[in-house]
């Protein structure tokens, strides 16, 4: 996995990323899988186009060289493609070349997290990089003009007082702080 990332993603052609694809293939090691699945995101081209061949040769299925696909199918199938021994220190460097705070927010996870590191994926925008909403304004379900009717909403509940949280807007901000029902949210 070190092969592949960030050693190939560094080399000047890519020998290196073929030597471990071929590698990966040869002993057709299916617990390159989750790595091989993460990289997606980091390559492109020909290199990309490889990665891929080589999934679909390990894993039988005929997915497209999208790595959202490719993460989407793992989730369903990981129990029969765990990751390999040192994958938790792997995606902790793989993730701190993006942002070294990383570093600092997975250190410890292999011991204490409940979080699948698999499902970690850098979602383009450093740690902090989007503005929760907090405190949002409140409006009746008539003032709320700029919602079509088919949009969906969360909708929570607490101590009697209910609030519809479009998931369009949400989505925008990932993270709303917001006091129901007396309770802080």
């Amino acid at each position: 996995m070190y092969e592949i990332f960030p050693e190939a993603m560094y080399a000047t052609g890519t020998d290196v990323l073929k030597a471990a694809l071929a590698k990966i293939q040869a002993r057709q090691d299916l617990s390159q899988v989750p790595v091989l699945i993460e990289t997606l995101e980091y390559y492109g081209g020909s290199a990309r186009r490889s990665i891929v061949d080589v999934l679909q040769q390990l894993t039988g299925q005929d997915i497209a060289t999208s790595p959202n696909k490719w993460m989407e199918w793992l989730g369903r199938n990981l129990s029969d493609y765990s990751p390999p021994e040192d994958y938790t220190n792997w995606k902790i460097g793989l993730l701190s070349v993006i942002d070294p705070c990383y570093a600092d927010f997975l250190r410890d996870s292999k011991e204490t997290s409940r979080i699948d590191l698999t499902e970690v994926v850098f979602g383009g925008q450093p740690p902090d990089g989007i503005p929760d909403l907090r405190n949002p304004d409140v409006v009746t379900a008539e003032e709320a003009t700029y919602l079509n009717l088919d949009d969906r909403v969360f909708g929570v509940s607490i101590n009697g007082e209910s609030r519809a949280y479009p998931l369009r807007i949400i989505n925008a901000h990932e993270l709303a702080n917001d006091a129901l029902g007396g309770e802080p949210i």
